[in-house]
């Protein structure tokens, strides 16, 4: 018997409407996965789009989540219940791919220096909550001997970046690295990578920065979330959140060894070759079944 196709929609709300049409009209398959922008934007803000999204997940083959911390937002847009009885028997979590540039070159990490080196990179935008990043190193400079690089330079919050980081001549801003050499070359020169963005899909910037062997913070419930146990690789923050990436640098510092080992170890679930394992396991299952 010939298998019948599969449509991969790799949006909830969006691209998703051609492959639920289909399956009503033709009874094709369907695989969708939620993002940040189904979870932040349409759930959130267009709630009276929720009966469809139960009515696509329910039709889905299989729903694949980028980051296990969409599986909680999921829960709480749609309820629990639907979720345990018509989605997680059909979930997976698959990740971005990360470009092999970034594990393929050689790495000798070693205990930071006399000065403890954050970097972040991204847009400079209010989501990304550099200001309270700033707020963090000011609590960490009346402890310790740091410094914070900031890449990027672009988005809707340059100019509040730029003044609080004028006050600082330990914060030095650089405009956005296309040369992934460059910016490779520029991040593993760092101690530990700071992100705590209100909301994100997943965030490819963290494993770039682990395949460095810098430990990630993050934030709780979003992004890399759940991938990991806490103080892994890392540690996730909430509010208070600059006191508490200030607190998370000291834990870091303090098993600094062992947590940026286990970082590089970890960012390899997202190489090339394991992103597309994962994704052919789903495709053969489905053909299996159909």
């Amino acid at each position: 018997l010939k298998k019948k196709p599969v449509i991969m929609a790799y949006f909830l709300m969006t691209d998703v409407a051609v492959a639920y049409r289909a399956n009503k009209m033709f009874g094709t398959p369907y695989v969708v996965s939620v993002r940040n922008s189904d979870i932040s934007h349409y759930l959130k803000y267009r709630p009276w789009l929720k009966p469809l999204a139960r009515k696509i997940l329910i039709g889905a083959e299989k729903v694949i989540f980028v980051s296990p911390s969409y599986i909680t937002a999921i829960k709480e847009h749609l309820g629990a219940r639907f979720y345990e009885t018509f989605v997680a028997g059909k979930v997976d979590i698959i990740g971005n791919i990360v470009n092999d540039l970034w594990f393929d070159l050689p790495l000798n990490k070693s205990m930071p220096g006399n000065r403890l080196k954050l970097i972040y990179v991204g847009e400079f935008s209010k989501n990304k909550r550099i200001e309270e990043t700033i707020q963090a190193f000011r609590i960490l400079k009346k402890k310790i001997n740091v410094s914070l690089t900031l890449v990027g330079n672009y988005g809707d919050n340059c100019q509040a970046i730029a003044k609080l980081s004028s006050k600082h001549s330990e914060i030095v801003i650089y405009d956005k690295i296309c040369n992934p050499l460059e910016l490779i070359s520029l991040v593993e020169k760092h101690d530990i990578f700071v992100m705590p963005s209100k909301a994100e899909t997943f965030g490819m910037v963290y494993v770039e920065a682990m395949s460095r062997g810098l430990p990630i913070v993050y934030t709780k419930n979003q992004g890399i979330d759940g991938y990991f146990p806490d103080g892994t690789v890392g540690y996730s923050v909430s509010d208070p959140i600059a006191k508490n990436i200030a607190d998370r640098v000291i834990d870091i510092i303090n098993n600094y060894m062992e947590i940026s080992s286990a970082a590089r170890t970890s960012s390899h679930l997202f190489l090339r070759s394991s992103i597309i394992k994962k994704y052919l396991r789903v495709f053969k299952s489905l053909g299996e079944s159909l």
